[in-house]
Parts: structure tokens; sequence; C-alpha cells
């Protein structure tokens, strides 16, 4: 009975790993996908919450604290 059963043993076996590869691989492609659009949904938040704490630059003000710098010469040949 072992023998004659054999070669179909043989093949169920590849069928379930070609089974189980399959699944893994379409798992894989969903977390992936998944992860891609938490990162994509998340981008625009991050670049607002970063351009909100990072301030304006306030050009009147440096100009003003750079009066009194002095200024160094160069001869130019």
């Amino acid at each position: 009975m072992w023998g004659a059963s054999y070669p179909m043993s043989i093949l169920g076996e590849n069928k379930m790993r070609q089974t189980v590869i399959a699944t893994a691989v379409l798992l894989a492609i969903i977390v992936a996908l998944f992860g891609a659009t938490v990162i994509t949904a998340d981008a625009p938040r991050k670049a607002a919450q970063a351009a909100a704490t990072s301030g304006s630059i306030d050009v009147m003000q440096m100009t003003r604290d750079t009066r009194g710098l002095s200024v160094e010469q160069f001869d130019a040949i």
C-alpha cells in the first residue's frame, strides 16, 4: 500500500509546497502594499507638521541683526 501511494504522496507534497509558497508570497505582497499605503497616507501629515513647527524666517530681522558686523576686504588679483 505504501509503495502504490508513494508517487501520489510526492505529488501531494509538491502541490502543498506550491500552495504554501504562493500563500506566503501573496501575504508578503499584501503587507507591502499596506505598508506603502500607510507611509504614503502619513506623508502629507508629517510635512504639514514639520512646516508648522519650523516657523517662518524673518528676513527683516536678519537684515537688522547683520548691520553692525565687520566687513572683511579681500584684494582681488
